[in-house]
């Protein structure tokens, strides 16, 4: 299982990520391995979101590679085509069966952006949308979202059969 770090502001783009565990460990960004072999048990990390820290997921030595202790990323990351006639983007979670909106995106000219979510419960179907706003706050057409997080998913279960020069692979319910 990952471990729990503590994530603290650094500065105005950076973050301080503290740890403990048993080294090395190993450091993943949106399910990436982006350092391997670390002794430390903290970093700090420049991240361009001065808001959200970085999604990071930190593993020990006593997690392995095989199928089981693999990780993905448990946030998913909206992206969407921005408009200039548009203002602002609510992005907006549907959360006990109520639209909220989770963050407020202000159009820029820069022609994408994007959103990264707080962590997902997994196995689990989440909805999300992207509403354009205008000066006035008129909301434009909801680009909706739906997911189903599958972090892990369970290995195929398959059978393999040889005969007479024919490779047949098969998967099994």
């Amino acid at each position: 299982m990952p471990l729990t770090p503590t994530v603290t502001k650094a500065g105005s783009t950076s973050w301080r990520i503290e740890w403990s565990g048993t080294p090395p460990y190993r450091v993943y960004l949106f399910g990436q391995l982006i350092l391997d072999t670390v002794t430390d048990t903290d970093i700090v990390m420049y991240w361009s979101d001065s808001e959200e820290p970085p999604p990071l997921e930190v593993l020990d030595s006593t997690d392995t590679d095989d199928a089981d202790n693999v990780r993905h990323s448990p946030r998913l990351t909206i992206q969407w085509r921005g408009a200039t006639t548009n203002y602002s983007y609510a992005v907006e979670q549907y959360i006990d069966a109520v639209w909220t909106t989770v963050r407020t995106v202000r159009e820029t000219g820069s022609g994408y952006y994007e959103y990264v979510t707080d962590t997902l419960t997994d196995a689990t179907e989440h909805k999300f949308r992207v509403v354009p706003k205008d000066i006035r706050n008129y909301e434009g057409q909801p680009l909706p979202f739906t997911v189903t997080m599958i972090r892990n998913p369970a290995p195929p279960v398959i059978s393999m059969a040889y005969a007479a020069g024919d490779l047949t692979i098969s998967e099994r319910s």
